[in-house]
């Protein structure tokens, strides 16, 4: 079977990466994701271990199609029923260069035709996809005139591990933090340093990574709902999981200036089952900066995401926090993520490498001291 595993924009390349070390091949990756050949048990594996992708598709059919009635013809073929456990669905479409490009209509008549499948022939219009939230998830993407069809096994996306129970406003996405760390090429027995910790989702993210800790190990997914739903084996890979954990003691510093968040990180830390990898302090960066633990040196790694001025005190003036974060990653090495207007002045520097990408709907730049 095929699998379609996607993820954020510019992330493709760190994605199929994690991928090969997974065992798994990537083919026809694009942007935003990438195919690979496997089975169920690697739809679980997938689920359970990626720390970057956003959700994991299992392929359920391709065909050309030109009219709406070829494409409900085309969906009475795939066998719904083999999987679904209940009617509630919701059907997401994605329509490009093809005949057929009012993805509203396309979702319409996919949503009779599946229903259908299951046996539904009397339902109320447009009533299914006002559900705030459907059991099942239906992907159908049209482009230059061939449909092919998807159903999420992940349900929510993954970068949702399942512990993070108390946040702050503006958090970081996790998979974005865990791609971060990927390219700080952090070494675990090397200081690992947030100085703008919010939510604790970075410093998590870190003392997961430097455990073996399976991402998705607190989360459930839509494949535990599906028919074919085989829980011995997804028991067994939890399993493999836990004791392939380490357990050692590592640098990772989590710090912010407002105590009411490092407890929120505290507690999300505890649910992630690594609250004694992490050092918290409360720390203000700007006149606390001499006096770090760690110091600023070559050896460390501090991968942080400072505040943007866009939702959190819009009105203040960022420049002198971002020109000791752009002095300090001339000396140290790892990541600043953001998207504060201000920010190309201070790292505008030839030493410094750039990328841009996506948080949420965010594009935040990506800064760090070029290695090698």
């Amino acid at each position: 079977m095929q699998a379609l595993v996607t993820c954020p924009f510019g992330l493709s390349s760190l994605l199929n990466n994690e991928l090969k070390k997974l065992k798994f091949s990537p083919i026809n990756t694009f942007e935003t994701g990438t195919f690979v050949e496997t089975d169920w048990n690697g739809i679980y594996r997938l689920n359970l271990w990626s720390r970057i992708a956003n959700k994991v598709y299992v392929a359920l059919g391709v065909k050309s199609v030109t009219t709406f009635d070829e494409v409900f013809d085309f969906l009475q073929t795939i066998p719904f029923g083999n999987y679904l456990t209940s009617d509630s669905i919701s059907v997401q479409v994605t329509s490009k260069y093809s005949q057929l490009h009012s993805e509203k209509s396309l979702q319409s008549i996919a949503h009779k035709s599946i229903l259908k499948t299951l046996g539904i022939t009397h339902f109320t219009e447009g009533e299914k996809e006002k559900e705030k939230k459907s059991d099942f998830e239906i992907f159908l993407h049209l482009e230059n005139d061939v449909l092919r069809v998807y159903l999420n096994t992940s349900w929510n996306s993954l970068h949702q591990r399942g512990r993070r129970k108390q946040t702050w406003p503006a958090p970081l996405k996790e998979n974005i933090a865990a791609a971060m760390i990927l390219l700080s090429l952090w070494k675990f027995n090397q200081p690992f340093l947030d100085s703008f910790c919010g939510s604790g989702t970075l410093a998590i993210e870190a003392a997961l990574l430097a455990k073996n800790g399976a991402p998705g190990k607190g989360r459930v997914f839509d494949f535990q709902k599906f028919k074919n739903f085989e829980p011995n084996a997804r028991n067994l890979l939890l399993e493999d999981a836990k004791k392939g954990e380490f357990s050692k003691d590592y640098q990772i510093f989590a710090r912010d200036i407002d105590e009411t968040v490092l407890e929120y990180a505290k507690m999300n830390a505890e649910n992630a089952g690594v609250q004694s990898c992490i050092h918290f302090d409360k720390c203000d960066f700007l006149s606390d900066f001499s006096s770090f633990t760690p110091p600023i040196s070559e050896n460390l790694r501090l991968v942080t995401n400072p505040p943007y001025g866009k939702r959190l005190n819009a009105d203040e003036n960022l420049d002198p926090l971002y020109q000791k974060l752009a002095f300090c990653l001339k000396t140290c090495k790892g990541w600043v993520i953001s998207s504060y207007p201000g920010m190309k002045q201070f790292f505008n520097d030839k030493d410094l490498s750039h990328k841009q990408l996506y948080n949420g709907a965010d594009e935040v730049d990506f800064y760090r001291k070029k290695i090698g």
